[in-house]
């Protein structure tokens, strides 16, 4: 996708775009129902009802999924508690993590983590939760993901972005400044030649080109 002749670096999640259907029976379409309207008491009598915690829709996504992109901390802690599986993916190969980075959860996030949640798990495009969270300008995700070893130089596939990158083209100082305290590649390049500082510099973010100059980045 192009803007004005520049590449634009997009991650697109498909975890904000729900699905109707239900693999299962009444109970888990109800379930799901109940957890996309952040209804706790119902959730909570869907599954001790039997309601199954892991059953997908058509596109993949399970409860937890859409309670970690809604940021429901009382229906991901239920599901969590009932087997809900923390690492699942959907037929995008995004996580329950992925959703709550970008969505910038980060009480989510910490909660995901503690739960055992892949930190370097990544989706059909290459996308980590890292990458949506330095997107977005989450920085507390941010933090959080950095400091339980996220891979601050992981490429996505389609663009070959780095967290890095895309946060430079988005003028995010705070998540650059972290990123670069983590060890990010200042003149990493994705597929089309395209570094952090020429990205800030393209889209006026003079603050950030700044800050990667005086990081060594040419």
């Amino acid at each position: 996708m192009r803007m004005s002749g520049k590449p634009v670096i997009v991650a697109v999640l498909s975890l904000l775009v729900m699905s109707t259907s239900c693999f299962g029976g009444p109970l888990e379409e109800n379930l799901l129902d109940a957890v996309r309207a952040g209804d706790v008491k119902k959730v909570q009598e869907l599954l001790s009802k039997g309601a199954n915690p892991n059953a997908k829709d058509m596109d993949g996504f399970t409860p937890l999924m859409e309670a970690a992109v809604e940021g429901g901390m009382d229906v991901v802690k239920l599901l969590l508690d009932k087997g809900a599986d923390v690492n699942a993916k959907n037929e995008e190969g995004d996580t329950a993590l992925i959703g709550a980075s970008f969505a910038g959860h980060t009480d989510l996030v910490t909660l995901l983590i503690q739960k055992g949640a892949d930190v370097n798990a990544t989706n059909k495009d290459g996308v980590t939760a890292l990458f949506g969270a330095s997107f977005e300008g989450r920085p507390d995700v941010v933090k959080l993901l950095l400091d339980k070893a996220a891979n601050v130089n992981a490429k996505e596939l389609r663009n070959g972005a780095t967290p890095l990158i895309v946060a430079a083209f988005e003028g995010h100082k705070e998540v650059i400044e972290q990123l670069l305290g983590k060890g990010a590649d200042v003149n990493a390049k994705d597929n089309e030649g395209n570094s952090a500082l020429s990205l800030a510099t393209a889209r006026g973010h003079n603050a950030v080109v700044e800050l990667l100059k005086a990081r060594g980045a040419k």
